[in-house]
């Protein structure tokens, strides 16, 4: 999208759809976890909704606002059967315990409040990390020791967010040359 040959016309009115249909989808995620809800309806259903959001995908990689918009519509409209049916099925909101997020990479990531749900979680998604909250301490104490540099950063600067880690290159070489 946004390529020499889509006009900023249809790039904005693309992104305009996307934004609705990201709006609406965050909620659905807010509620019942990133990529969770297809996990919970009737494989038809799911099949039905993946080929659904391949025709949406296609029509965002071809740069075609109508067919986008069309798509966004009826993708929203998939997310409430999908909604609709994993109730039905017995299916529950994560509700406040549960937090998601999607890492830039792709991997969805899933932090528990309580240690005995992060088994449950699990189960329900299977392909997300999912770590309780004295987990995440744990973790975010020792990378903190050994990255002091981005405490102090957070200690100036309050409201300073970590968006990436990088391996440093020290770490990926491998010979006698110290530096």
């Amino acid at each position: 999208m946004g390529t020499a040959v889509t006009s900023e016309a249809t790039y904005r009115k693309i992104q305009n759809y996307l934004t609705e249909y990201d709006r609406v989808v965050s909620d659905y995620e807010r509620r019942w976890g990133i990529e969770r809800l297809p996990l919970l309806v009737s494989p038809e259903l799911r099949d039905r909704f993946w080929a659904q959001m391949d025709k949406l995908n296609d029509a965002i990689h071809r740069d075609a606002p109508n067919d986008v918009e069309h798509h966004v519509a009826v993708t929203l409209r998939a997310y409430a059967a999908l909604e609709k049916e994993a109730i039905a099925m017995g299916g529950v909101e994560i509700g406040d315990d549960v937090w998601t997020a999607e890492a830039q990479d792709g991997t969805v990531v899933a932090v528990v409040r309580d240690v005995h749900a992060v088994g449950g979680i699990k189960k329900e998604m299977p392909d997300a990390l999912v770590y309780c909250v004295q987990e995440v301490a744990a973790i975010v104490s020792k990378w903190s020791e050994q990255n002091k540099l981005v405490a102090d950063v957070k200690d100036v600067f309050p409201g300073a967010v970590v968006s990436e880690v990088k391996q440093s290159m020290k770490d990926k070489l491998d010979d006698d040359i110290p530096f």
